[in-house]
């Protein structure tokens, strides 16, 4: 994996081993900074005592956010509980591209409703390259692919 950019709203990664669809690879949904809706069930109490805790954890290990492993954990379980189904927009939108990029001979401007989203495909004129958009229900942008390259958007409740 290469981080290619990072500036706390997005991240551009090329993953590997995550398996693929319609020859294009997922992201790794296990990453840190993919965040795809999940339910902990914790409450907003429990979670403030166990972001108090980390705090104190990591400040006597002399460790600052990303840094630590338990605060990367917090934040993603934190965060998850607001974003988008990423995985299951991903998903969807890569199956519906390659059913129709295999009958498509030319670049095209492809827009379906996937799940709660959807999906913007263009095959750019090389015939090399793909560029995908990946929207939630609410317009908002929270993936690209291209140059075999993943990048994650931040939405507003993120």
């Amino acid at each position: 994996m290469q981080v290619s950019s990072s500036n706390g709203s997005l991240q551009n990664r090329y993953f590997s081993g995550t398996g693929s669809i319609g020859g294009i690879h997922l992201p790794d949904f296990n990453d840190k900074y993919v965040f795809s809706r999940k339910r902990s069930g914790i409450s907003d109490e429990e979670y403030r005592k166990q972001i108090r805790e980390q705090a104190y954890e990591d400040f006597a290990k002399g460790q600052f956010q990303n840094k630590s492993e338990g605060f990367n954990r917090l934040m993603k379980s934190y965060t998850s509980e607001v974003s988008p189904d990423r995985k299951g927009i991903i998903t969807s939108g890569l199956k519906a591209v390659s059913k129709n990029r295999q009958n498509v001979l030319k670049p095209i401007d492809f827009v379906a409703t996937l799940l709660e989203g959807k999906v913007k495909y263009q095959k750019l004129p090389s015939g090399n390259s793909d560029y995908i958009e990946f929207y939630d229900k609410n317009g908002e942008m929270v993936a690209t692919y291209s140059n075999n390259g993943w990048t994650m958007y931040t939405t507003n409740a993120e």
